[in-house]
């Protein structure tokens, strides 16, 4: 592209013309206006948008894996990749039938080990069954009568025999008395009861500078895993407070000396000199301050506030 100016004493016309002969040759300036056909061309070829009432209805089709998906009673399709179809309604409830026999058999065996242990130690009167305590063989003989389980003579008397040897053995092993109370067996008991887990506290509390968060990384370290919360209550447990120094001044002997002298003088004073003097006075306590913040702050063990005040006296 050539431009021809005649009037050569017109520079600006001249460097104005340069800049644009640059500017149209730059490849910048080529692929912005590469880029700008293009979005028109794809403007007038852009088809309409098709109304959502005509918009074809995707249907969908679950993958292989995920053959064993169903849909809820609410019209919702659950997913799922598990290898077995979800349990049905008679299936759930199957397996709660199944659990709650399992709960009545057991129920029933400690009620039938009861039962014999009390015919061992006192006996039956029944109309059928008569005799005192202590009658093994008579006891076979009646739980063979009553229960269809233990109809056959070695399983009853097997059964007789092992319930009262139990029981002879609950003295030295406690957890085998068919008669103690089982409510309560399976719980576990809380931290803060343990007693390992209590001394460690009176231990870790006891040290200078002891806080919550410092005693609760010690016992991780010693296997225990406890909370803020916890090491809290047992704190209070063991009559541990937080508690705030007392600062006293203490008078020096020179100070002492000034105000046995100062109190001479003053007795010396005829009684109505003395109280002319002494009324316009402002009398306060220079005994106790409480002027320091929470950071000097420790546990004391202590029954009593003033007690756990005077322990922590500077």
């Amino acid at each position: 592209m050539w431009v021809f100016i005649n009037d050569a004493s017109n520079h600006e016309l001249r460097a104005s013309v340069t800049l644009l002969l640059i500017t149209a040759q730059s490849p910048s300036f080529r692929m912005s206006a590469v880029s700008t056909n293009q979005r028109r061309r794809s403007r007038r070829n852009r088809q309409p948008s098709t109304p959502p009432n005509q918009r074809p209805h995707i249907a969908f089709e679950p993958k292989l894996k995920y053959s064993n998906s169903s849909r809820t009673t609410s019209g919702l399709f659950v997913v799922s990749s598990r290898k077995r179809a979800p349990p049905t309604e008679e299936e759930i409830e199957a397996k709660r039938q199944r659990r709650l026999q399992i709960k009545v058999k057991n129920v029933s065996l400690i009620k039938l080990r009861h039962q014999i242990i009390n015919i061992w130690l006192h006996g039956i009167h029944l109309p059928d069954f008569q005799f005192g305590p202590k009658e093994t063989a008579k006891i076979v003989l009646f739980l063979q009568a009553t229960n269809e389980k233990y109809q056959k003579k070695a399983a009853a008397k097997s059964f007789v025999y092992r319930v009262i040897k139990r029981h002879k053995q609950a003295e030295d092993q406690p957890h085998l008395d068919p008669f103690r109370d089982r409510r309560g067996e399976n719980r576990t008991s809380p931290k803060r009861k343990n007693a390992e887990i209590v001394t460690l506290c009176d231990e870790l509390l006891s040290e200078p500078k002891a806080t919550a968060p410092k005693v609760v990384r010690a016992l991780l370290r010693n296997g225990h895993r406890v909370s803020k919360q916890t090491v809290h209550r047992v704190a209070r447990d063991l009559n541990f407070r937080w508690t705030k120094p007392w600062y006293t001044d203490v008078l020096t002997p020179a100070q002492k000396f000034k105000r046995k002298l100062f109190c001479r003088n003053l007795l010396r004073l005829p009684e109505d000199e003395m109280l002319n003097h002494i009324g316009g006075w402002l009398f306060t306590d220079e005994k106790w301050f409480d002027i320091v913040g929470p950071g000097s702050s420790r546990y004391i063990k202590a029954m009593s506030q003033m007690e756990r005040k005077v322990q922590n006296q500077v």
